[in-house]
C-alpha cells in the first residue's frame, strides 16, 4: 500500500503546529444547549475524532450574536458565560493531542428569525436571499434584510473580535472565520448580494472592507500569535455571484491582512446549495482541481481542501502534488471518528466509509435537527454507546438476512461475544440495499456492504449465503435469540385489472436485470424508487413515461434535497415525461396488452407501453415471526421486516438489538 506520509507530516498554521494535515472541518451537528452553551454530548462527539487521530477539530458554525443565528441548538460565543463549557471542551481535545478552532459565524441575510425571536435579519443589502434548488425552503417566503448600518457593522465587527478573544481565553488554538456559503462575509464579498454604494460596497476593496475590519479587530483583541482561519467559498455558482477570479484576489488581500490559513469550499445556500456537499455519485474530491490548487497558487499561507474526500489514499495524492496543504474528512468523519489511526496503521478494509447519501445534513434540517449517519448509529451518542460493553453471558444468536440490519447486528452481537450466525438466502449480502447501489449515481453504498459483511466476519459471526431460515432450522439450531432481519419485497397492488401480466416487473426486476425491457416503459411510482428506475432506464435511452400515483405536483419527495437536483438534471437528458394528478393524484384503471389505461382529471387516457414496472413502496416480509411466535425464547424484528424505511433505521435497529442482548 502507498505510505501516507504526507498526510500524517505535521505543518504548521501560524503559529499552531499539528501533528498531520487531518482536519475535521465544520459541520453543524446541533448538539449545543439550547443558550448555545458547549454540553457533554458535544464534548464526546468531538473527543471522539480527536482522540481517533485528526490533527485539526473545528467546531460548527458557533455564532456570535443572537441575530445571526442560523440553527435552532447553534453553539455560541457571544456572551462570556459560553468561556468554561469551551475550556472544557478544548481540555479534552487537547488530551488526545489534537487542536481546536471554535468556527465564527453569523448568519447575515440567511438568518432565520423563528430561531431568533424579535430579532431583524440584518444584510449587506435590503433584499432577500434566492433559495437553492431542490430546498423545501422554497416554500418558505425568506425575509428581505434590513441594509445595515455604519452602526450595525461595527457592532458585528466588535462582536466577532470578542468571540475570539473569548475562544483565546477558553484555550482554544485558533479560530475560523465562516465567510463562505453565502453567510454574512460572503454576502459581503458577492456582487450578486451586495448593492451598496458606499465604503463597503462596489468594487474588491469595498466588498472585503468588512472582512479586513474583522481582521483587523480579532488582531486587536488576541495579537499576531493566535491564528486566524477563513473559509471561503471558491466559486457561489450562483448568477452575478464570486467567481473563482475574484476570489483569488481576495484570498491574496486577505492573506496580506493577516489570515494564517485559507479553507477552501464553493458554492451558496442561495441557488447552488446542493454543491457544497456532492453526494455519492459525483466524483470524489470534486473541486479541488477547478478551485483549491488555484487558490493556493494565490497565496503562501496554508490551504485546506474541502469536498468529498473520504479516501486517505486520494488525500495523499493531493497533497503530494501540491494542490492542498491539509485535508478536511468532513462526513468521512461523521462515519468513522476513527478514519486517520486506521489510514495512519495501514488498516484502509476497516475504514467505515462514507456512502454520500446526505442522511447527515438532511437529519439536521429535519424535525429532529440534529446529525445522524447511516453507517455511524453511535454518532452523538458516544457517551452511552462507546465503548461497546462485552455481554454478561454470551448466547447463541440467529440472524436471519444478510441487509444492512441484520449485518450491523451479527457485527455487534459478535463483538460483544456472542456466538453468532447469520443466513442469508441470496447468494449475496446486502438485500435492498445491494440493490440500491445499481441505480445511477449510487454505487458508493457499496462501501457500506463492504465494511459490514467484512467487519460481521474479522467480529467472529458465521456467514452462511443460500440458506434461508425456516421454522425447522431455528428447531435444529436452537438459538437464545433470533434476530429477524429479513426486509421487505416490492409492493404490487392486486386490484389491478392486467397486473398479473408478464409485460407488469418491479423496480427490483429492472434493476437486477432480471427482466430486459421493451424501448416503451411506463413507471408506476415517482418517490425515490421510481425515480430511480426511470433514470436507469432513461440512461439506457428507453422511453419512459413516469406517473405519480399519489397527489401532488412534487416528485422524488423522498429524495433528499441535496441529490434530487442531480436526479431531477438527469431524468430532464433522458427526456423522461412525468404524469402528475395534484389534487388526486393518478389512477391506474388497467394494464392491457396495449399500455397502461389511467384517470386523471376525470379523464381517461392509454399510454402505450411494452413495459409496466412497478415502483410503489415495499411491504414487510415478516412472516417468519410470526411463524415462530411462542416457539422462540427471545424475537427481536428490525429494518424493513419490521417497518419499510431507509437503511438508517436498520442499522441503528440491529445495533441497538445486539446491544442489548
Amino acid at each position: 500500500m502507498k505510505e501516507l506520509k504526507m498526510l500524517f507530516s505535521p505543518i504548521k498554521i501560524g503559529t499552531m503546529e499539528l501533528e498531520n494535515r487531518c482536519v475535521v472541518p465544520a459541520m453543524g451537528v446541533n448538539y449545543a444547549d439550547p443558550d448555545g452553551s458547549v454540553n457533554e454530548r458535544l464534548i464526546a462527539y468531538y473527543a471522539a475524532r480527536a482522540k481517533g487521530g485528526f490533527g485539526l477539530i473545528i467546531t460548527e458554525n458557533t455564532y456570535v450574536d443572537p441575530v445571526g443565528k442560523g440553527v435552532p441548538m447553534e453553539s455560541a460565543l457571544w456572551d462570556d458565560r459560553h468561556i468554561p463549557g469551551l475550556e472544557k471542551l478544548a481540555k479534552a481535545v487537547h488530551a488526545c493531542g489534537a487542536k481546536l478552532a471554535p468556527q465564527l459565524h453569523f448568519s447575515g441575510n440567511k438568518a432565520m428569525p423563528r430561531f431568533s425571536p424579535g430579532a431583524q435579519v440584518l444584510g449587506p443589502s435590503p433584499i432577500s436571499f434566492a433559495v437553492g434548488r431542490g430546498s423545501r425552503l422554497a416554500e418558505i417566503n425568506t425575509p428581505i434584510a434590513r441594509e445595515m448600518t455604519e452602526e450595525d457593522i461595527e457592532h458585528v465587527v466588535e462582536a466577532f473580535g470578542e468571540a475570539a478573544r473569548r475562544a483565546r481565553d477558553a484555550g482554544c488554538d485558533a479560530v475560523e472565520i465562516h465567510g463562505a456559503h453565502g453567510y454574512l462575509f460572503a454576502q459581503f464579498m458577492s456582487p450578486a448580494e451586495n448593492k451598496r454604494t458606499d465604503s463597503y460596497g462596489g468594487t474588491v476593496d469595498g466588498r472585503i472592507k468588512l472582512a479586513i475590519d474583522v481582521i483587523k479587530r480579532i488582531r486587536s483583541k488576541v495579537g499576531r500569535e493566535f491564528p486566524i482561519l477563513w473559509k471561503m467559498s471558491a466559486d457561489e455558482m450562483l448568477p452575478g455571484g464570486l467567481a473563482i477570479e475574484e476570489t483569488q484576489l481576495i484570498v491574496w488581500l486577505l492573506a496580506e491582512a493577516g489570515i494564517d490559513c485559507i479553507d477552501v469550499s464553493r458554492s451558496s445556500i442561495s441557488f447552488s446549495m446542493h454543491w457544497f456537499m456532492p453526494p455519492s455519485g459525483i466524483p470524489p474530491a470534486t473541486w479541488i482541481t477547478q478551485h483549491t490548487w488555484l487558490v493556493k497558487q494565490a497565496v503562501d499561507i496554508p490551504v485546506i481542501a474541502v469536498g468529498k474526500v473520504i479516501d486517505p489514499l486520494m488525500a495523499e495524492f493531493i497533497l503530494e502534488s501540491g494542490k492542498a496543504d491539509l485535508i478536511a474528512f468532513g462526513r468521512a468523519s461523521l462515519a468513522d471518528p476513527d478514519l486517520p489511526n486506521k489510514a495512519a496503521a495501514g488498516k484502509l478494509d476497516d475504514i467505515r466509509y462514507c456512502l454520500g447519501c446526505q442522511t447527515c445534513i438532511d437529519s439536521v434540517m429535519s424535525g429532529d435537527r440534529v446529525v445522524y449517519c447511516t453507517m455511524n448509529p453511535e454518532i452523538g451518542k458516544e457517551m452511552e454507546m462507546l465503548p461497546l460493553v462485552p455481554a454478561q453471558k454470551p448466547k447463541k444468536v440467529l440472524v436471519a438476512g444478510g441487509g444492512p440490519g441484520g449485518l450491523e447486528a451479527a457485527r455487534v452481537a459478535a463483538l460483544r461475544g456472542h456466538d453468532v450466525t447469520l443466513c442469508e438466502k441470496s447468494d449475496r449480502l446486502g438485500g435492498q440495499f445491494w440493490v440500491g447501489t445499481l441505480a445511477p449515481g449510487k454505487q458508493q453504498l457499496t462501501h457500506g456492504i463492504k465494511w459490514l459483511s467484512s467487519q460481521a466476519k474479522k467480529a467472529g459471526a458465521k456467514i452462511e449465503l443460500g440458506k434461508e431460515v425456516t421454522p425447522a432450522l431455528v428447531e435444529e439450531l436452537k438459538p437464545n435469540v433470533l434476530i429477524v432481519a429479513t426486509g421487505g419485497a416490492p409492493l404490487i397492488p392486486t386490484d389491478t385489472p392486467g397486473i398479473d401480466k408478464p409485460k407488469v416487473v418491479t423496480a427490483h426486476d429492472v434493476l437486477t436485470e432480471k427482466v430486459r425491457c421493451g424501448l416503451k416503459v411506463v413507471v408506476l411510482g415517482a418517490s425515490m424508487i421510481g425515480c430511480e428506475v426511470a433514470d436507469w432506464l432513461g440512461m439506457r435511452r428507453k422511453e419512459v413515461v413516469l406517473i405519480k400515483t399519489r397527489p401532488g405536483t412534487e416528485i422524488a419527495e423522498d429524495v433528499s434535497r441535496w441529490i434530487k437536483p442531480w436526479l431531477i438534471d438527469r431524468l430532464e437528458d433522458w427526456k423522461v415525461k412525468v404524469i402528475v394528478g395534484p389534487k388526486e393524484g393518478v389512477r391506474v384503471n388497467e394494464i392491457t396488452d396495449e399500455g397502461v389505461v389511467i384517470l386523471k382529471d376525470g379523464q381517461e387516457e392509454t399510454i402505450e407501453a411494452d413495459n409496466v414496472v412497478l415502483a410503489l413502496g415495499v411491504t414487510p416480509v415478516n412472516r417468519l415471526a410470526e411463524q415462530l411466535k411462542g416457539k422462540a425464547a427471545e424475537i427481536h424484528v428490525i429494518g424493513d421486516a419490521k417497518e419499510p424505511r431507509k437503511a438508517l433505521d436498520a442499522i441503528r435497529e440491529g445495533s441497538a438489538i445486539a446491544r442489548q442482548i
